[in-house]
């Protein structure tokens, strides 16, 4: 039982570094959502400013400025949200670390790139290193042993219990005289009756096994389940983040020519607020295709216990 709770301590420290990692992770994309919508808020000011000057020169109609500035409050709107997630994603991370809410806490902005992780192991190889690993895993494990122990101590209380005393007799007055008797007997003690009780204890013992063995196999089902999901997952991500990046460097490139041709007067201000639209649109997606990646890298490590090195810390 000690060994369970050991295991158990050292699966729930595990948990907890995940815990944290994962609520870090997250309140460092939601600082970045905040840059990027505060980009977008940017560029549609500029479209504002555009369209105010040429309405002066008399070259585009007022309606084309009042569009631009509905599109500059929309995109506002999506700061003021990302802000708030923000904030909630500050709270969530406080909480998990234990810090009361009102204390202090920031994050170092997220990396503009993420760095090519190291090969991952076959997913074979994956699934039995998470079975080796997992202290919740080896807790039940040492569980069933105590119970075993248990159903053993309870079954020794119906078997007879034997005994040989023996006791010795100086019968000769003198006792410098070698006059010693020695006398050995063999007892044999058997509880014929107390109620079942003993009876009760095995059935118990036995039954407490049975529930964690099919504990274990559970476990071992759902730590399965988590390797293969998060594999899965990161290859979700992997395509999405090749696919988002490309699609950013067309958005931009679409917004360069068609705000060239708006400036010239050879298109309308609308296709330019699409466009710029899309561009949001593909940052947000980029960095959301990154999130997924990070993240599932974060729950693979997370379901073979990686996240603490021997001695119990971060590596």
């Amino acid at each position: 039982m000690n060994q369970s709770a050991e295991q158990q301590h050292k699966h729930t420290r595990s948990t907890i570094a995940y815990q944290v990692s994962r609520a870090y992770l997250m309140a460092q994309a939601a600082k970045e959502a905040i840059r990027i919508a505060q980009t977008g808020a940017q560029a549609a000011q500029q479209h504002v400013d555009t369209t105010r000057r040429l309405l002066a020169e008399g070259r585009i109609v007022s309606s084309d400025k009042l569009t631009a500035e509905v599109y500059q409050r929309s995109v506002s709107s999506t700061v003021k949200q990302a802000e708030g997630q923000y904030a909630r994603a500050l709270n969530a991370l406080k909480q998990v670390m234990g810090m009361d809410l009102d204390s202090d806490v920031s994050v170092a902005a997220w990396p503009t790139t993420t760095d090519k992780p190291a090969a991952l192991p076959g997913l074979n190889e994956a699934e039995g290193l998470a079975l080796e690993n997992r202290s919740d895993l080896k807790a039940t494990e040492a569980g069933i042993s105590a119970a075993e122990a248990r159903t053993r101590q309870a079954q020794s209380l119906s078997r007879p219990e034997l005994a040989l005393p023996a006791r010795s007799c100086l019968y000769a007055e003198d006792p410098l005289v070698d006059e010693l008797s020695w006398g050995v007997m063999a007892l044999a003690r058997i509880n014929l009756y107390n109620g079942g009780a003993n009876k009760s204890r095995v059935s118990a013992a036995r039954e407490e096994r049975n529930r964690l063995l099919a504990e274990k196999q559970a476990r071992e089902l759902e730590i399965r389940k988590q390797v293969r999901d998060a594999f899965a997952a990161i290859e979700e991500g992997r395509e999405r983040v090749t696919l988002a990046r490309k699609n950013l460097r067309t958005a931009g490139q679409a917004v360069t020519e068609i705000n060239q041709r708006y400036g010239e007067g050879r298109t309308i201000l609308i296709d330019l607020l699409q466009s710029e639209q899309a561009l949001l649109q593909s940052r947000g997606e980029t960095m959301n295709a990154r999130l997924l990646l990070d993240a599932s890298l974060l729950d693979l490590k997370h379901a073979t216990e990686q996240l603490l090195d021997s001695d119990g810390g971060q590596p």
